[in-house]
């Protein structure tokens, strides 16, 4: 056997690791975990097969494209698609032969094919793959973005048909907006291949999956679907779950959680052999508008598929339309995960600020609160700001964020964010019993902060003077009220922004502090006035709220107006770094 698709990857391989062409860590990683495994498979109990590889990849260039000009052409592979392909399939566990990876991820940028390139493989599962009866799923919160695996999967069929006499004879293909299926029989059995969703009668229990598809899982709020095909393919003995994605604005989702885990895989932080990981992206550290660094994210680059000039080109298009459109570039075009569209602290800095203390490491500090207790359920928040010292020579930002119990167990309840749990398991989330904000015990939180370190003053919505600030009062902390519009959020939003700009600030490594900034839209007002939308925010700001409230009474309290910024008050204070 001349193995002529497999030399594609192995081409690929060879590019990587000879520093050929550009290539992002993570995607470098993935071909060293191949190199590194060849070494090991004995004594692993793998067997890397060639011929099973070639037939994988022999198929898949029968198919022929769908779309744009490359319409009813055959699907030539690139040389990355290629090396997926060859290892996902070509690595069997010696003892059975059943395929070593039962489950894919990979994250591209945008216009690299992988919608085609998933339907391609969902119908090699469904016609080649010797399965008796398999079922193929395409999977999705939507039955729209389901079809956008299917619709392609369905015209391959078509165009197969016409190719191949044997296929025309096995396989009808139905892809009306009520009824969406691919069927193919053996002469005996029937295999099927159709989209599921969430928001449509097509999410069926009892589904027993030989191949689900999740096209881009950062749109998806919950694992419900994921969880539904990796549980249904129960007795499949040779399944795979192929999840293929663009990264997102959501850094709540389990997508963005399951990335970390994966790459954590690719450097070898944890061991899960059978999960097969393949990630386009710039490596940490790179400068995003650096054109020498596209190419890291954007293999298409390296064979001719794009062009630089069709990235600057974009990137000058999205410029023009706003920050938001260039956020966008950023994420589908170059690979990156950001905070949500809406954004406040533009994610490098965010990013930057980010680090790992507690407020045992704060004791004795001179602190500045805010309070967000806005709600009776769901999240109410507080926010612990610690000026410089000798000892810390930069601002640090700590919050405590609480929900009740029922609203943590309740997707009804905090808006389907299963995160809740998660942030609660890890920490970072305070659990308080019952169906409502304890306010007691809120408050004798805050009151042990208090007396543990040296606060000088908290602030809160003044239009919420409800029990705990009462309370507050009562055991002597001075208690200033704070408005949620222009006149009381203008001042602190410029401070934070002077200082993540200048590096000034450190925030609490917390996942719920940078979903809340993510989830943050701004309002202009006259001038240079400004605000938090709490109206046309994505998600909930409260401790971000917070935070502001903290910043107005440390601002009130040293003479920081908008003529007179923070800047001044280190300068005169002698803590600038």
């Amino acid at each position: 056997m001349s193995y002529q698709y497999c030399q594609l990857a192995e081409q690929y391989i060879k590019d990587v690791s000879t520093g050929k062409i550009k290539t992002g860590e993570k995607a470098r990683l993935a071909v060293q975990r191949h190199l590194n495994d060849l070494k090991i498979q004995k004594e692993k109990g793998w067997k890397f097969n060639k011929i099973k590889a070639e037939i994988a990849l022999f198929f898949v260039c029968q198919m022929r494209h769908t779309k744009t000009h490359w319409a009813k052409k055959p699907f030539n592979l690139t040389p990355y698609q290629a090396f997926i392909i060859y290892v996902l399939f070509g690595w069997l566990m010696e003892g059975s032969g059943y395929r070593r990876f039962s489950k894919a991820y990979i994250r591209t940028p945008r216009k690299w094919g992988k919608s085609e390139l998933a339907a391609a493989i969902g119908l090699y599962m469904l016609f080649a793959d010797g399965e008796p009866g398999a079922e193929v799923y395409s999977a999705a919160t939507t039955f729209s973005q389901a079809r956008k695996v299917f619709d392609p999967a369905a015209a391959m069929c078509r165009m197969a048909k016409k190719d191949d006499p044997d296929i025309r004879k096995s396989t009808k293909v139905f892809d009306s907006a009520n009824n969406c299926i691919i069927l193919f029989n053996d002469g005996e059995i029937n295999n099927l291949f159709k989209p599921l969703s969430k928001d449509s009668k097509s999410s069926e229990e009892g589904s027993n999956p030989h191949c689900g598809i999740v096209d881009e899982y950062h749109l998806h709020p919950t694992t419900e679907m994921l969880d539904m095909l990796e549980t249904g393919t129960g007795t499949r003995r040779n399944s795979l779950i192929f999840i293929i994605t663009t990264p997102g604005f959501d850094l709540s989702s389990p997508c963005y959680d399951y990335d970390k885990v994966c790459i954590s895989i690719l450097k070898g932080v944890v061991t899960v052999d059978r999960t097969f990981v393949m990630i386009f992206d710039m490596d940490d550290g790179d400068e995003w508008d650096d054109e020498t660094n596209w190419e890291k994210a954007n293999p298409q680059m390296a064979y001719g598929l794009i062009q630089i000039e069709d990235l600057r080109d974009g990137l000058q298009k999205a410029r023009a339309e706003g920050f938001s459109k260039e956020r966008a570039f950023r994420v589908k075009n170059l690979g990156q995960w950001l905070a949500s569209q809406a954004g406040w602290i533009p994610e490098e800095y965010y990013q930057n600020s980010k680090v790992g203390f507690t407020l045992e490491d704060m004791k004795g500090q001179k602190c500045f609160g805010g309070l967000d207790f806005a709600r009776v359920s769901d999240l109410n928040s507080a926010a612990f700001l610690f000026p410089p010292s000798p000892e810390f020579p930069k601002f640090r930002l700590m919050f405590r964020t609480y929900c009740d119990e029922e609203t943590i167990n309740d997707p009804k309840k905090n808006e389907g964010h299963e995160a809740y749990g998660r942030w609660e398991r890890g920490g970072w989330l305070i659990k308080t019993e019952g169906n409502a904000a304890d306010w007691e015990y809120i408050v004798d939180d805050c009151l042990a902060i208090a007396h543990s370190h040296e606060m000088e003053v908290m602030g809160y919505d003044r239009r919420f003077a409800l029990m705990p600030v009462t309370k507050l009062v009562e055991s002597g902390i001075e208690m200033i009220g704070v408005s949620q519009m222009f006149d009381g959020m203008t001042v602190p939003i410029m401070q934070y922004e002077l200082l993540f700009r200048k590096g000034m600030i450190e925030v609490v490594d917390s996942p719920v502090a940078e979903w809340g900034m993510g989830n943050i839209t701004l309002v202009q007002g006259e001038g240079d006035m400004i605000r938090f939308s709490k109206k046309n925010s994505i998600g909930k700001i409260d401790m971000w709220a917070a935070a502001i409230d903290a910043m107005n009474v440390f601002c009130q309290k040293n003479n920081i107006t908008e003529n007179n910024s923070i800047w001044a008050y280190l300068s005169e204070n002698m803590l600038l770094t």
